[in-house]
């Protein structure tokens, strides 16, 4: 697969082709991000944070596809314990993606929305964090948002 951006109108617009199939993708970060960004997105990745309910949500900083690769796939972290966010979840809990107050910069993540996926531009601490992607490929590379329900024992 070969990702490459064209320029048009101010806009950077993604193209992820695969087998001569070429999808419009919008762009998994601003890009007038500050470098600090990245650096959020760093320290983010792989920690987990457990909600008031139990819910544990930990966000993994690479672009993946969807599905993601099975080496990449929130299944495979913590033994098959974690499955993609739910739109509805995600919905719930942004206010979790900060480090020392400071909330990660706008990004693209793959949720699930009745077991289909659903590309979602996630800008937490603002009184809309989410925006739904519409008609976006499932070749386009957003970051991943794992989750985990508490065990009913």
């Amino acid at each position: 697969m070969k990702v490459f951006q064209i320029h048009h109108k101010k806009e950077v617009i993604m193209h992820s082709c695969c087998f001569k199939r070429c999808k419009k993708c919008p762009h998994p970060v601003s890009d007038d991000e500050p470098p600090i960004a990245g650096e959020l997105r760093n320290i983010m990745s792989g920690n987990i944070y457990i909600s008031d309910e139990g819910t544990a949500y930990t966000f993994l900083n690479q672009l993946t596809k969807y599905p993601p690769d099975p080496c990449l796939s929130c299944e495979t972290y913590s033994n098959n314990m974690y499955h993609i966010v739910s739109l509805s979840d995600l919905k719930n809990h942004t206010d979790w993606l900060k480090i020392n107050d400071k909330y990660l910069y706008p990004m693209l993540v793959w949720a699930t929305d009745q077991e289909k996926p659903v590309l979602v531009r996630i800008s937490p601490g603002t009184k809309k964090p989410l925006k739904i992607i519409k008609k976006a490929s499932t070749e386009c590379l957003a970051y991943t948002i794992c989750i985990s329900y508490p065990s009913k024992s």
